[in-house]
């Protein structure tokens, strides 16, 4: 008689046991905005809380003392400065997105956002982290609780692409599977390599 060796979940037990009251409360407060969506403050917060690896993020609120603000920052770091408002999804497109912020640049960027769009929250100051560029370089990570499969998690292309692959490969750019304790690294990495969308992003990279 012979036993099939099962492959250990993304996260073992005793950790998501461990990490879930922090969890839960970086969800309590994250999802008490108008829009009931976490903020991507929120949703570093709840990374961390739960043991994984997030980029360093400095949250500067609307109306807190902008001269401080540089000396929360790395001077060795390139940030993101994003305009939070909920409901907003596109930050791009309202001019509310500055690239390669340094430290001693924060406080402009922030008073310049925060004039270019008033109705802010605050400005995240996002880590920007190395990565291949083009489509395929960012992915999109989504966990939702769909009416039919209930609680989800949804995997796609990301960045600017998730519209553009979205209108190109309509239901066929995303994979959602129910978000489940089993879950392992292999289940994940198959259901991604048969995504359409990965798979011609594959097929494009092969022939650069």
């Amino acid at each position: 008689k012979t036993s099939r060796r099962m492959e250990p979940p993304l996260f073992p037990r005793r950790q998501l046991k461990r990490a879930s009251r922090a969890v839960e409360d970086a969800l309590r407060t994250g999802l008490g905005r108008p829009d009931g969506m976490l903020s991507e403050a929120s949703a570093y917060d709840m990374l961390r809380a739960a043991g994984l690896d997030a980029p360093a993020a400095v949250y500067h609120r609307t109306g807190d003392d902008m001269e401080a603000l540089p000396g929360r920052l790395s001077a060795d770091t390139r940030y993101a400065a994003k305009v939070d408002i909920p409901g907003c999804g596109h930050k791009t497109d309202i001019g509310g997105v500055v690239l390669n912020v340094e430290a001693a640049d924060a406080a402009r960027v922030a008073a310049e956002l925060t004039e270019r769009v008033p109705s802010l929250d605050g400005v995240l100051f996002a880590e920007m982290v190395p990565h291949a560029g083009g489509i395929g370089g960012e992915y999109l990570l989504t966990a939702l609780r769909d009416p039919v499969f209930g609680p989800a998690i949804a995997v796609g292309i990301g960045g600017t692409a998730v519209d553009f692959m979205a209108d190109a490969m309509p239901g066929r750019s995303v994979a959602m599977f129910p978000a489940a304790a089993g879950v392992t690294h292999a289940g994940v990495t198959n259901m991604l390599a048969a995504t359409p969308a990965v798979r011609q992003v594959a097929l494009t990279r092969s022939l650069a």
